[in-house]
């Protein structure tokens, strides 16, 4: 079968005749006609609904509408309070699924500003300039320093020119342009004879033949990218910045190969390398034609190292169980060497190119990418099948970018961090995060930020669930016993109010440790309730409940079920500030120094303590939250078997560990 030639392959005369044009520009009549069979050069994200359209639209799910009917059912049963929460909770949904759309419709429309506003075109052989939105293929454009790029076309002519096509391609140095085929399938940052919509001029003059407009431009494709990407919810793992500059040698053909060799040499060891070269000329009237037959004269190795932070933060993602992986638009050699410094490349993975996994399935690439730490010449579509693959072999996915090209797979990635500082505005509003100081170390500071909130919420839970279930295993075996009901309403009322809020509150404020970073990463599916975890809140509410009818026992055999109802509540509301305590950890706190640095949780104990002893004390208190008098006895009954449930807990958790 015949190879169809790409638009970088073809010579001047297969251009011009495929487009149906020449180079003296298009006609008036025919500029016209092209308009209206391509339409406007223009970025389209479709029919836009209003804010309020997307908002009413977040209640068309089903699962929404069985809910609405439950609140429904609720409000004509008399339970008007479920109504209220089910109610908050599906419009509080509602309003996050408004924000994601408008965000994304927010990407397109930073998409659409990188446009060209004007353009200088050849019409009827004459230079006209004419707005960037009717540039039509088969124009002929003119383009200078600091020029915005309008659409994607072929070179014809070009004078020293140089584009800077970060946003594309992830080159972070201007490309210098030529006007020479090139053969074969070739990396969108390698097509030097081509310039694309939302590049610009850094350097020279030159023309160009538009071969595509709007949504048919490498920028369009990032548009379809976009709105056929769904966006993903948090957590991370983390790639670094993007590097470069394309390596041109200006050389004498004799003294290639040993260049080269130099070259590949400095490349290899992570450096940037320019080379020099002169010719002497005679006339002040400088043409390209004397850039041809240049004497050598030497190559400069610059070296670009990677911030000293980079080498302790990959390190440190390693050992918490997290795989960093470079994606780049620099060369592999480069790319490998600084990745390499950095430890991020390791003995037993690779570093590959873009044009490499262009020949695999979706499936081979999902065996492929674990081999993988560094990604070099990557076009968007390689870095959203990238992100894809690691999240269908059940990993949870960071991204982090700051180019137009990087804002399909940012919005893909569980969480997308982009650049706060070199950061696109396309990039910011695909991503989930914002990162203000542009610092990959910044990132896994917030890992550990986040496993330490992730680890308090999980100690706050497990104190709530504890301590419910010592409650409930209390009223439970009193039914069961017939005895009288251990609780009055009051007696729960304050326990959920003062004595379950302020150390459920304070364990959410447990100081951060470094402990986090040297635990691995859970499964994305794993749920807090685990079955250790609920098997913890079984045991400690065991304990907690023994401790509770014991003390009932004792208030009914001593003082009546009066009194038994008030050992248990006190009982119940003394061990359940003890237990938050031994909630701090999974490993035994009492003795060591853990124990004491929660300021919070201490005043906490303090405040629930006080509380509870002045219910019991103050002889005008005691109507108020019926509870009967007590002796010095029960008392030190109370304090004992609470402080006694806190021992006993605290030997399982020394047991098991």
């Amino acid at each position: 079968m015949k190879h169809e030639k790409q638009v970088w392959e073809k010579s001047r005369m297969e251009l011009f005749r495929g487009l149906g044009c020449q180079e003296s520009g298009l006609t008036q009549a025919d500029a016209k006609s092209r308009l209206e069979k391509y339409g406007v050069n223009e970025l389209h994200a479709g029919k836009q609904k209003s804010v309020l359209q997307i908002f009413l639209g977040q209640f068309a799910d089903f699962l929404v509408l069985i809910l609405i009917l439950a609140a429904v059912i609720s409000a004509c049963m008399g339970d008007v309070e479920s109504m209220i929460v089910i109610l908050t909770v599906i419009t509080m949904n509602a309003i996050l699924g408004t924000v994601q759309t408008v965000k994304a419709a927010a990407s397109l429309d930073s998409l659409k500003q990188m446009s060209a506003p004007t353009a200088k075109v050849l019409r009827d052989g004459q230079i006209v300039q004419i707005p960037g939105r009717e540039v039509v293929p088969g124009n002929v454009v003119i383009l200078e320093a600091g020029d915005s790029v309008c659409a994607d076309g072929r070179l014809l002519e070009c004078a020293s020119l140089k584009c800077a096509e970060s946003a594309l391609t992830g080159e972070s140095l201007p490309v210098e342009k030529d006007t020479d085929e090139i053969s074969g399938e070739t990396a969108l940052g390698d097509r030097k004879n081509m310039v694309f919509s939302g590049s610009f001029v850094t350097y020279g003059r030159g023309r160009f033949l538009v071969t595509a407009t709007g949504m048919d431009t490498e920028m369009g494709k990032i548009v379809l990218l976009l709105k056929s990407t769904e966006e993903r919810k948090t957590p991370l793992q983390v790639s670094l910045d993007q590097f470069g500059k394309k390596l041109s040698i200006i050389i004498m053909p004799e003294e290639r190969k040993n260049i080269e060799q130099v070259n590949e040499q400095f490349s290899n060891e992570g450096l940037r390398v320019l080379a020099f070269a002169c010719r002497r000329v005679d006339s002040t009237a400088v043409s390209l034609a004397d850039e041809n037959g240049l004497n050598f004269l030497g190559l400069i190795a610059m070296l670009d190292p990677p911030r000293e932070e980079s080498k302790a933060a990959a390190a440190e993602c390693i050992r918490a169980g997290i795989r960093p992986i470079m994606i780049t638009g620099d060369h592999k050699i480069t790319a490998a060497a600084i990745a390499r410094e950095i430890g991020i490349l390791r003995d037993g993975t690779e570093a590959v190119e873009g044009a490499v996994i262009d020949k695999m399935s979706d499936e081979e690439l999902r065996d492929f990418v674990p081999q993988v730490s560094v990604y070099a010449r990557v076009s968007p579509e390689h870095k959203i099948r990238i992100v894809r693959a690691w999240q269908q072999r059940g990993n949870l996915v960071a991204m982090t970018g700051d180019g137009v090209n990087d804002a399909p797979a940012l919005k893909q990635a569980d969480i997308g961090v982009a650049m706060g500082i070199t950061g696109t505005e396309v990039a910011k509003d695909a991503a989930g995060m914002v990162l203000a100081d542009d610092d990959f170390a910044t990132i896994v500071k917030a890992v550990k930020n986040g496993r330490n909130v992730y680890a308090n919420i999980k100690r706050a839970i497990q104190f709530l669930l504890s301590g419910n279930t010592a409650g409930i295993l209390t009223v439970l075996y009193a039914s069961l016993m017939g005895l009288p009901v251990p609780f009055s309403a009051v007696h729960l009322l304050f326990i959920n109010l003062l004595t379950d809020s302020l150390p459920a509150i304070a364990l959410g404020l447990e100081p951060h440790t470094d402990e986090v970073m040297r635990e691995k990463p859970r499964p994305r599916n794993e749920d807090i309730l685990t079955k250790p975890f609920l098997l913890s809140v079984g045991m400690e509410g065991l304990v907690i409940a023994a401790a509770t009818i014991t003390a009932f026992y004792l208030g009914l055999s001593y003082g009546g079920a009066a009194a038994g109802q008030t050992m248990a509540f006190s009982t119940l509301c003394l061990s359940r500030l003890f237990h938050s305590f031994s909630c701090k950890s999974q490993h035994p706190v009492l003795l060591t120094r853990k124990f004491w640095n929660n300021r919070a949780l201490l005043g906490a104990f303090a405040a629930g303590s006080l509380l509870l002893g002045l219910v019991l004390l103050v002889p005008a208190l005691e109507p108020l939250f019926s509870v009967a008098p007590l002796s010095v006895g029960m008392v030190g009954g109370i304090v004992g078997l609470a402080f006694g449930s806190m021992l006993v807990i605290q030997l399982l958790k020394w047991i098991r560990r």
